[in-house]
């Protein structure tokens, strides 16, 4: 119990000590019934009027009792419910893992796009200070980022050469089909205006909806900036990786047309520390794109 001296003494009153009127008047009238019942025939006057009372704390002996098994039984259940909760929440989380995998699989020269693309991004939210569930609902959109290519024809996936004009049209129906893939999944629902807007430019000029600035999602907004970076620090057919500078070149060169400059400021000082830590994702041979994507380094035919 503690005062608060900002308020009056009524108001102390009424907040810390009124709800036990009702319990001193009963006491008193407790020892008011003793008194009387000692009066009247002494000791057994007494025990008659301490029956009531002895049956009233037995009573509320068992109710105490009864309240506590019921306080253990509802922990318990409580813990199997977080167990299980925690065991959904595993399942889940490699459920999402593998199908990030088989969405790279898809196109084999992309092998752990995802996963960096997703490390990248998440490390880009912390940076601006983003809230630990916006940074969670990057993490997981960032792994089904490019689900959409689950229905683009892998001979166009995979093809090494520059793409026709027809074919980066189809290619380009990935983020849409991504959204339109994950809606009927209640938990990955939210993961929708992320993964249909990722390539979406902050002037506007990007797909598919065209929104531009503020319309398309901060979240969005982050992962098309980390997709970027992990598409330039891949090895090409016709290029090899970008080295920090020139990523950096790149993103300062695109702020304000097809990325959002205040994520582009996060993005470059995450490469910053990320090179001074040594902690840089590296790509092998196996990381190896076609020569046509939908990165910051690629014009349509």
């Amino acid at each position: 119990m503690s005062f608060n001296l900002d308020q009056t003494t009524p108001q102390i009153w009424s907040e810390q000590f009124k709800w036990l009127v009702p319990y001193y008047l009963g006491i008193g009238f407790i020892a008011y019934t003793l008194i009387f019942g000692y009066q009247f025939d002494h000791v057994i006057g007494l025990l008659l009027m301490l029956s009531p009372i002895v049956l009233l704390r037995i009573s509320q002996k068992q109710y105490i009792d009864r309240t506590r098994q019921v306080v253990t039984e509802l922990r318990e259940k409580n813990q199997v419910l977080k167990n299980n909760s925690e065991e959904i929440a595993e399942l889940n989380e490699g459920l999402l893992m593998t199908l990030s995998e088989m969405i790279d699989l898809r196109d084999p020269h992309v092998i752990g796009h995802s996963k960096r693309v997703s490390k990248y991004a998440t490390a880009i939210a912390k940076l601006l200070g983003l809230k630990e569930k916006q940074i969670d609902l990057i993490r997981r959109a960032s792994l089904l980022h490019d689900i959409g290519k689950l229905g683009i024809a892998e001979e166009i996936l995979a093809k090494p050469a520059q793409l026709t004009p027809e074919e980066f049209a189809s290619i380009k129906k990935h983020a849409a089909l991504g959204g339109d893939l994950v809606e009927n999944s209640p938990s990955l629902r939210p993961l929708i205006p992320i993964i249909q807007h990722h390539h979406e430019f902050y002037n506007g000029q990007g797909y598919p909806d065209k929104l531009a600035g503020n319309q398309i999602s901060i979240e969005a907004r982050i992962v098309a900036i980390a997709d970027a970076i992990d598409a330039m620090t891949s090895d090409r057919t016709y290029r090899k990786a970008f080295k920090r500078e020139q990523v950096i070149k790149e993103l300062n060169r695109c702020a304000g047309s097809q990325f959002d400059p205040l994520v582009v400021k996060a993005a470059i000082q995450m490469l910053e520390a990320a090179v001074n830590e040594g902690s840089l994702p590296t790509q092998t041979s196996r990381d190896i794109e076609p020569a046509t994507r939908l990165k910051v380094d690629v014009k349509p035919p």
